[in-house]
């Protein structure tokens, strides 16, 4: 509970709480108690506990079929490493391929590439997902030679098929 010390010098001692005090509960030492209503104390905890126990609804993880999680996985993880490649190599942050896809996301699922990662990818962490497919995008572009190698190599075409493939995968699903 906060209490609020009592700053009014002129109403030290005095045994009396200052006017904006008044409906509230004043110990004298000046210490304001707000006052409490106890009628919602019982639905409350019943809430909480129904809550806590995990029956009040099913999560995202429990509605969607294994291959559709999969082409989730699949989809969000060909979308940051077109982004990667185009951030890293082309100079565009945009994240448009990303956004196209948590667009379709939460059309169709209501979720978005953030819950994704937090509740289908192996690590269970968007900042530890992102993490991971950032260090093995930068592993694929120097083992490639960097840029210049990736674009002698026919990297960006390959991204952008899998990225469009999955994407319209994802559209087909009903």
């Amino acid at each position: 509970m906060w209490v609020k010390p009592n700053t009014d010098s002129r109403n030290k001692g005095l045994g009396r709480a200052p006017a904006y005090l008044c409906g509230s509960r004043y110990d004298g030492l000046g210490l304001h108690l707000a006052p409490m209503n106890h009628s919602f104390l019982v639905p409350g905890v019943a809430l909480v506990c129904v809550l806590l126990s995990g029956t009040a609804t099913p999560g995202p993880r429990d509605l969607l079929e294994p291959e559709t999680a999969e082409l989730l996985v699949d989809l969000v993880r060909a979308s940051t490493e077109y982004d990667l490649y185009f951030a890293r190599c082309r100079g565009d942050i945009s994240g448009r391929r990303t956004d196209n896809v948590k667009k379709v996301l939460i059309g169709k699922y209501g979720m978005t590439v953030t819950q994704v990662q937090d509740d289908y990818f192996p690590e269970r962490s968007y900042q530890a997902a992102r993490k991971n497919l950032e260090k093995d995008f930068l592993r694929q572009i120097s083992r490639l030679g960097g840029c210049k190698g990736a674009k002698k190599a026919g990297f960006q075409d390959r991204l952008r098929s899998r990225y469009q493939g999955l994407l319209e995968q994802l559209r087909q699903v009903p």
